[in-house]
Order: C-alpha cells, then structure tokens, then sequence
C-alpha cells in the first residue's frame, strides 16, 4: 500500500470560517430561501446543517 503525504490544512480553518461568517451575515433574507446544488435544501439548511455538525 503507497503511504499517504499529510497535507498541513489546519492553520486554513480559522481563515475559511472567518470567511464563511462574513459571507453569511452579509446575506439578504431573501438569500437564505434560494437553493443550492443540494436540491431539497436551502441556503439556510445548509448553514444550519454546518453549524449542527460543528456543535456535535
């Protein structure tokens, strides 16, 4: 079996979080209702599907 090389990704979550908030609260009401690639979910499901995993 070939050995996996680690990627170093950690540092990049605090950035990418930051980013993802700064996004969602710039947000517009309407914004939250409009789909996404997930056809049954709405932007805000998916905003609160991330946020559940997250508090688990």
């Amino acid at each position: 079996m070939e050995q996996l090389i680690p990627i170093p990704a950690l540092h990049l979550f605090k950035v990418l979080d930051e980013l993802l908030v700064e996004l969602l609260t710039s947000l517009s009401p309407d914004d939250w209702n409009k789909p996404t690639l997930a056809k049954l979910w709405t932007v805000k499901d998916v905003a609160a599907n991330k946020h559940l995993s997250e508090s688990c």
